[in-house]
């Protein structure tokens, strides 16, 4: 049945009409790759042959081997909502994951065709859907498709509306990390500390040097001693 296969691919559709009449398999998939008429009727935007082969019959969700349908097809390559709505509308699974776990909507949102993914939200396709930890909406925000962003988070609940991202996550968790690795910053000795510790042990020479210090404060109480400096010096003196 290569002789349908090749009249798809060109987009012939007198061609597919005379092959559909004398009854051509419309399930056949090439020997290389397992890609259907319809299939590359929708990857070359042959709108016209595509829905004739819809139209006979042919299964829309006959994958490649590599797990890419007919629809996951339309939204390559810049996307083609036409053909994109009549797989939808024909009962084409709109979830359906390739070999990576990519979905139809991902495609959409990854070409920037807002056309594209409206349709397949219409159509019941899962915003929610990640791929490696990553949503559909967090990938149009990353490529900077506004549009595509609005029209998903219609579609969203509230608590997926603002979740970082995992790039936004993992660039905290490094920033977290960085500040980890500094450690706290060291702080020096305690200047009023260091006037209480000079007056108990009689150190006059720290004495002066301290009671010239800026931030020095020699009437103050200490933690340590509950009382002034001069009471701590006057303590010690032995009678």
């Amino acid at each position: 049945m290569a002789e349908l296969y090749s009249a798809a691919y060109h987009g012939s559709v007198p061609a597919l009409k005379e092959l559909l009449e004398k009854g051509a398999d419309v399930a056949w998939r090439h020997p290389t790759g397992g890609a259907t008429a319809l299939y590359v009727a929708c990857e070359f935007g042959h709108v016209e042959a595509a829905r004739l082969l819809i139209d006979a019959g042919a299964p829309v969700d006959a994958a490649r081997d590599d797990g890419a349908t007919p629809l996951y097809k339309a939204c390559q390559d810049g996307g083609k909502p036409e053909i994109a709505r009549m797989l939808a509308k024909a009962g084409a699974q709109v979830n359906k994951t390739d070999a990576a776990g990519m979905t139809p909507l991902w495609l959409a949102v990854h070409q920037g065709s807002a056309k594209l993914v409206g349709v397949l939200l219409d159509a019941g396709a899962d915003p929610l859907h990640r791929v490696q930890g990553w949503s559909a909406l967090d990938l149009a925000r990353r490529e900077g498709h506004g549009e595509i962003s609005t029209l998903l988070m219609a579609k969203l609940p509230e608590s997926e509306r603002n979740r970082p991202s995992p790039g936004e996550q993992e660039q905290t968790k490094a920033q977290a990390t960085a500040a980890v690795s500094k450690g706290p910053v060291s702080k020096g000795p305690d200047p009023q500390q260091l006037l209480y510790s000079a007056a108990h042990h009689g150190d006059t020479g720290d004495l002066r040097k301290m009671l010239v210090a800026d931030g020095v404060d020699v009437n103050c109480y200490g933690e340590r001693w509950t009382s002034t400096a001069l009471h701590v010096a006057a303590y010690q003196v032995k009678i």
